[in-house]
């Protein structure tokens, strides 16, 4: 059972045990907290036995978004995302490509917010509008255009039409957009979550071009990847 079906078998538990009232924030952090929690020991997964910050990429990253015009409100909000998540996981990574990785991330979860998304015109940036402005659509797209520097093209190609899946998964749940759907089935709803998920960005963030130049090397480990 992959961590979405596990997620749905604690909701449905729960569901039975409680008044079919809205959870209480409590209540949610907990259940979050279960399901990932028995999601980590189906994986086998192992805590590391030490963290350490890797200043070189958060002094990088902060260079990299001085000056921006949301510079302040992304850094106290979503850098701290894209550092953890890199830090914790692409450490193999060159800095250059740990930067773009850090970067990808805190757009990205700048973005997953309904007030910062329902203001940005994703539309536009879809047909290719707003891609030289200086807002988050505009730093997006040229986080995007730069993102060959580090990985390879089946990579590159991963990472691009993951972000575009993302953006074209959100028009469909927003309601406020002509295009949403309401899931009438289980399958669509599992449609929209696998296109919400962006996760087949973040398996190409594993092979770098220039540890990996040769894509058939790896290729053949994207399903087991997808599994996690």
């Amino acid at each position: 059972m992959n961590f979405l079906g596990m997620a749905d078998t604690a909701i449905g538990m729960a569901s039975h045990t409680q008044d079919l009232t809205a959870p209480t924030t409590e209540e949610t952090l907990r259940l979050v907290r279960d399901t990932v929690g028995c999601y980590l020991q189906r994986m086998s997964f192992t805590p590391l036995a030490s963290y350490s910050r890797d200043m070189e990429l958060a002094e990088r990253v902060k260079a990299a978004t001085a000056g921006w015009d949301f510079e302040t409100d992304i850094r106290l909000k979503h850098v701290v995302t894209g550092l953890t998540l890199t830090e914790a996981a692409y450490s193999h990574l060159d800095i250059d490509a740990r930067v773009a990785v850090a970067i990808y991330t805190s757009l990205n979860t700048a973005c997953d917010d309904p007030k910062v998304l329902n203001n940005l015109r994703v539309r536009d940036f879809l047909n290719g509008s707003y891609h030289d402005e200086d807002g988050l659509l505009g730093h997006i797209a040229r986080s995007l255009a730069g993102i060959h520097h580090h990985f390879p093209p089946f990579g590159t190609s991963m990472i691009i039409t993951g972000m575009m899946r993302w953006f074209a998964a959100e028009i469909l749940t927003d309601p406020c957009d002509p295009l949403f759907v309401k899931p009438s089935n289980r399958p669509f709803a599992d449609y929209q979550r696998s296109m919400s998920g962006n996760g087949e960005g973040y398996a190409a963030f594993i092979w770098q071009k220039s540890q990996f130049p040769d894509e058939r090397v790896w290729i053949n480990a994207l399903p087991y990847v997808h599994r996690i």
